[in-house]
């Protein structure tokens, strides 16, 4: 019972009520509440038959393995196997890639030809030296080739 006065205030509570009852419904509050409770209930119940049920399942598979004298063959990789083929090539893909840094290693370290036979390659230790101390890799000039620029005409 609410009236539009300014200075209404609601009647203090009577002996059987120990709430207020202007403004909450008890009543649609534990309603919700339960619902929700009974929802939570039935999906945690759901949940478990469920496992269980697959359990289930899982435990007669195991226990009653297919009646054939066929077996079932070993799944093989993909062919062509590219590591590890008896005879052919040995190695695993950790030996692989342990040989690929030794190679590659040397070849950084090292002076040498490039297939282009107008290039050298120098040690990229060398190479980061020259460039730290004055930006620019030393090259000198190739007659033979028009319209060259070296690397020391390029900024790095």
């Amino acid at each position: 019972m609410h009236t539009t006065e300014p200075n209404y205030h609601p009647q203090p509570h009577t002996e059987g009520e120990l709430h207020e009852t202007t403004d909450l419904s008890v009543k649609a509050i534990a309603i919700t509440i339960s619902a929700g409770a009974a929802v939570v209930l039935f999906t945690l119940v759901g949940v478990y038959w469920l496992f269980f049920a697959f359990g289930e399942i899982d435990r007669r598979f195991l226990d009653n393995p297919p009646q054939t004298a066929i077996k079932t063959p070993k799944i093989q990789p993909r062919e062509p196997r590219i590591q590890g083929i008896p005879g052919y090539h040995t190695n695993l893909d950790w030996q692989d890639l342990a040989e690929m840094k030794r190679v590659t290693s040397a070849e950084l370290s090292a002076y040498g030809r490039t297939e282009n036979t107008d290039f050298v390659h120098i040690p990229v230790t060398e190479a980061m030296q020259q460039i730290a101390i004055d930006g620019t890799l030393k090259t000198r000039e190739n007659p033979s080739i028009p319209n060259q620029r070296g690397a020391s005409d390029v900024a790095p």
